[in-house]
This record gives C-alpha cells, sequence and structure tokens, in this order.
C-alpha cells in the first residue's frame, strides 16, 4: 500500500488487491471430513451401502461434475448459503469420511456455486441416485467426452454501487466440449429429459430437482476427436 502526494496537495492512495493464496490441489492424502444425512435417507441404505459413502464423492463428481455446473443453481439467495433442514439434531446422522483434498475442494466449490453447503449437495445428489438418474446423465454428459472441466472458478462477486450480490460459476471449457460422433445423440438427450421428468414428477417434494433437470442445457459439437478422460 502506497500513499503518493501530489504538488497540488492531493494524493492517490494505491492498493494490491492481487494477493491470493495458491496451494497444492492433489496434496495426495485423505482428510477426514463430516456429513449429515437426514435419518429417513439413511435408513433406506444397507449395511454394504453404508460402507460405500465415502467413495460417493468422487463418483458424485464423474457422475453429476458437468450436470451441476451447466443447470439453474439450487439456492435462491446469492448472498446466503442454503442448508439442508433440520427436523432436529436426533434426526441427522453424522457420518464421518475419508476424502481426497482435491475431490473434496471441487465438491464444495460447486456447492458454493450453487449457493447451497456441501451437506445439501451430498444429500440432493443421493436423492437423484435413488431415483437412478445416475446412468442415463452419464450416457449424455460423458459418452465421448473429458469426464471433468480443465479448470474452475468460483467467484462471489459484489456490487456495491448497484446492491447486487452475484455467485458466478466459470469452466474452461466454458460452452461445449468437443466430443466422438455418435448417432441420434440429441435425440436421445431429449428423449432422457422427457423420461426422467416424468419420473419425477410423480414425487412432489422433488420438484426443485424437476426444475434443474429441465434447465439444463447442453451444447455439443461433433468432432472426431479422442476422449481423454479427466482425473480427480
Amino acid at each position: 500500500m502506497f500513499f503518493l502526494r501530489t504538488v497540488f496537495g492531493m494524493g492517490y492512495l494505491l492498493l494490491n488487491s492481487d494477493s491470493e493464496i495458491s496451494s497444492i490441489l492433489q496434496e495426495g492424502r485423505s482428510e477426514t471430513v463430516t456429513l449429515l444425512i437426514p435419518e429417513d435417507t439413511w435408513i433406506r441404505f444397507s449395511e454394504k451401502d453404508l460402507k460405500l459413502l465415502p467413495k460417493k464423492i468422487p463418483q458424485f463428481l464423474k457422475t453429476y461434475g458437468k450436470f451441476l455446473s451447466a443447470s439453474k443453481r439450487l439456492g435462491k439467495k446469492a448472498g446466503r448459503t442454503l442448508y439442508q433442514p433440520s427436523p432436529g439434531k436426533q434426526k441427522m446422522k453424522r457420518v464421518n469420511v475419508r476424502v481426497r483434498s482435491a475431490s473434496w475442494t471441487l465438491f464444495g466449490t460447486l456447492a458454493q456455486a450453487h449457493g447451497v453447503s456441501r451437506c445439501y449437495l451430498f444429500n440432493y445428489l443421493l436423492r437423484l441416485e435413488s431415483l437412478e438418474v445416475g446412468n442415463s446423465i452419464m450416457d449424455t454428459m460423458n459418452l465421448g467426452v473429458p469426464t471433468f472441466h480443465r479448470s474452475y472458478s468460483y467467484i462471489l462477486h459484489v456490487d456495491l454501487q448497484n446492491d447486487r450480490v452475484t455467485r458466478k460459476l466459470r469452466c474452461e471449457p466454458e460452452t461445449y466440449f468437443h466430443v466422438l460422433e455418435t448417432r441420434d445423440r440429441l435425440s436421445f438427450y431429449k428423449s432422457l429429459r422427457n423420461k426422467v421428468s416424468s419420473v419425477l414428477a410423480r414425487i412432489p417434494f422433488l420438484d426443485r430437482i424437476i426444475t434443474v433437470f429441465l434447465s439444463l442445457k447442453v451444447s455439443v459439437q461433433f468432432q472426431n476427436r479422442p476422449n481423454t478422460a479427466g482425473t480427480l
């Protein structure tokens, strides 16, 4: 920070706001995190499924990563983080899982972009899994294209002058992937969207999922390019 004074008695305050925190994404170790799962969701898992919970977050990122980046945001207020409704401490299960730092960071980035907590996003994706939506999304989003974008940037833009706050997610590539040519890919997507929306429409409390799914916009450019799958 510098203060420069001119010969006329006026000065300039020079600030460097480019400071940042940068560290290695793939730290090569796992960390223990806590997830809160509603009891009514918990009881639907078998003992075998409960043991697989630690693997859910990397799996969700591979399955729903591009879907979450392109879909309508789950939250309603940019200045607030939406947490899942708590039925009380006795109705929530605390689950400790070990997850790699890269997966946890990307999962948090997508949650912040949607204006929700990690726990909210985790339980939302568990709902999608229970409806067997994941396989259909995998066929649409990951067929012939990399699993992940090359980079993600989450921005919370606070505009004091115009009294606005905005959450943004910037991905690279931003709008389209080069994909292997697949016959009837777009007609398949439309058929999938209609099928899933029909199933979800029968479940009243999942109306938000219907809105999110129908708002999904997919832009593809058919090219004979090799598929370089991303890793996390």
